[in-house]
């Protein structure tokens, strides 16, 4: 259940790079840039500090791959950890931001709907178990998820 839940998290998204906020001006056949690429440290989840949170060498990572707009999850510190993927898209134009992921699988694709915000090169990520998409952060725990993920520097 616990994999389940921070896969979704991570899917939905993970799926979802601090970089800075878009340019005031950007070239017309210019993409702009994807604030989720990059590798994020799990830190926790619903609250709960994530045991290998503050190893760099052991935490779970989710990478957003901002060009085929593809996401990866490895659970670094469980030998049977399983890795999971799949695709995403994100909004940062609504608020709050949306994140849509799909989880791939042998057994067929899950569809995540979650919200998600960076703040201060921290990444969080809500989502629902019911496929609904949450409309804020506060959602009572029992309905929701929320992931709480910090942008990895492997240097520190």
């Amino acid at each position: 259940m616990l994999r389940t839940t921070m896969l979704c998290g991570l899917l939905g998204g993970a799926m979802i790079a601090a970089t800075s906020a878009l340019p005031t001006t950007q070239a017309a056949d210019e993409k702009p840039a994807d604030e989720l690429a990059g590798v994020w440290r799990l830190i926790s989840s619903n609250g709960q500090k994530h045991p290998e949170a503050d190893s760099p060498d052991k935490s779970t990572l989710l990478t957003y791959d901002g060009e085929a707009k593809t996401w990866r999850l490895q659970p670094r510190s469980d030998a049977e950890g399983q890795e999971f993927f799949g695709s995403y898209f994100a909004d940062a134009t609504q608020t709050p931001k949306l994140l849509d992921a799909t989880i791939k699988g042998d057994g067929g694709n899950t569809d995540v709907y979650a919200i998600y915000k960076i703040e201060d090169g921290v990444l969080t990520l809500h989502f629902r178990s019911d496929g609904q998409r949450p409309g804020d952060f506060d959602s009572p725990p029992d309905q929701s998820s929320l992931l709480v993920l910090k942008r990895h520097d492997p240097a520190k």
